[in-house]
């Protein structure tokens, strides 16, 4: 599975043993006890909702993953969400498409997606999907100068949120301070610097 970041680069390139190295040295941190219980289906249910309705067109394939995009109007005029999934034939589907499985989702602001054109789509959060976002509870277990890493209970998924380069701490680099260490996931995807990683495919699940 590939792991991408901003403008799909892999997450880790350029870097070391994992960690970042020169200006962004890993900082390093104790890892947090998660005692909280397991918050799957949260999970499961906000990722399906914050999506939803959202058609996404397919970008490319790299290695066996497929890319799919989509422009909403949002916080800003380049809010892009993505879908990463194994390799499909579809140039467009919905999230919750028969036989869509996910590897990683992300809402980011990007400058660009390439030659990519693609329309914006109209978008805001529901009341329904801000009451079980808020109340699904993630936990910080590592960060680095370019961006924090967290965890659910369950551990079934692991979120990377990039830190605002425009933020300094006193040395005159980007800060690692910049979000706290319990954040709730809702809150993780409206900072629009969020990618998703699942640790099992997510695949639509049919409602009883």
């Amino acid at each position: 599975m590939v792991r991408y970041k901003m403008q799909f680069e892999e997450v880790g390139k350029g870097t070391k043993g994992g960690a970042l190295v020169g200006d962004q040295a890993k900082v390093s941190i104790s890892a947090q006890p998660i005692s909280a219980q397991p918050s799957a289906g949260g999970v499961r249910d906000l990722v399906s909702a914050f999506f939803q309705g959202i058609l996404f067109f397919k970008k490319e394939d790299i290695n066996d993953s497929s890319i799919y995009i989509a422009k909403i109007t949002a916080s800003s005029n380049n809010s892009f969400l993505t879908l990463v999934c194994p390799i499909k034939s579809n140039d467009k589907i919905y999230i919750d498409s028969p036989g869509v499985c996910l590897e990683s989702v992300q809402a980011r602001i990007l400058p660009n997606v390439g030659n990519f054109n693609i329309s914006p789509q109209n978008w805001k959060v529901s009341r329904d999907v801000s009451e079980v976002g808020y109340n699904t509870p993630i936990y910080l277990i590592g960060k680095t100068r370019e961006y924090s890493t967290y965890t659910t209970p369950d551990r079934s998924i692991e979120v990377i949120v990039y830190h605002n380069p425009k933020k300094k701490d006193l040395s005159g680099k980007t800060s690692a301070t910049q979000y706290p260490e319990q954040f709730s996931l809702l809150g993780a995807l409206e900072t629009w610097a969020c990618v998703i990683h699942f640790k099992d495919n997510f695949c639509r699940f049919e409602k009883v």
